[in-house]
């Protein structure tokens, strides 16, 4: 009887730290030991690619708007830009343009964990700001820091 017990008891610690692990997609990941890249350089180099390629609205310049909008996407565990969300909006015309440009990101070089490709979740801002309407200010910001490591920190403003 006790043998038939312990049998069952380990049998179900087994069964359960199987099916206890959790995957990528569970939790959000945000920090690993080496970082995604993009371009041989990290999160800098991305948001240089964007300003590069964004383009001011139309119906913003018309209404002399500037707004900036917060942004979450995930790079998963192939390079893949993808999860896109608006976390904060200033106009639904931005959004739409933010979204245009992260939809089209080149495919990144995914990070690790444990020697192990993983995805891990980035939130950005990107300003429009109606001033500045080629992102030239942006732009030369960005080139500062998209030659540098993807471990130094910076602040996004």
């Amino acid at each position: 009887m006790r043998i038939s017990q312990l049998v069952f008891i380990l049998i179900v610690l087994l069964t359960t730290d199987i099916f206890a692990q959790k995957n990528e997609d569970d939790f959000p990941i945000t920090a690993v030991e080496q970082m995604p890249l993009f371009n041989h350089g990290g999160p800098e180099s991305f948001v240089l690619w964007v300003y590069q390629n964004l383009k001011y609205p139309a119906t913003a310049i018309s209404n002399v708007a500037s707004g900036k909008v917060y942004v979450k996407f995930k790079v998963d565990s192939s390079g893949i830009v993808k999860d896109i969300e608006i976390i904060k909006s200033a106009r639904g015309d931005f959004d739409s343009e933010v979204l245009r440009v992260f939809g089209s990101s080149p495919k990144w070089t995914p990070g690790k964990q444990g020697g192990k490709n993983v995805g891990i979740y980035f939130t950005i801002p990107i300003e429009f700001d109606i001033k500045d309407q080629s992102f030239t200010k942006k732009i030369k910001f960005y080139s500062k820091y998209s030659k540098r490591s993807n471990s130094k920190k910076i602040r996004i403003r």
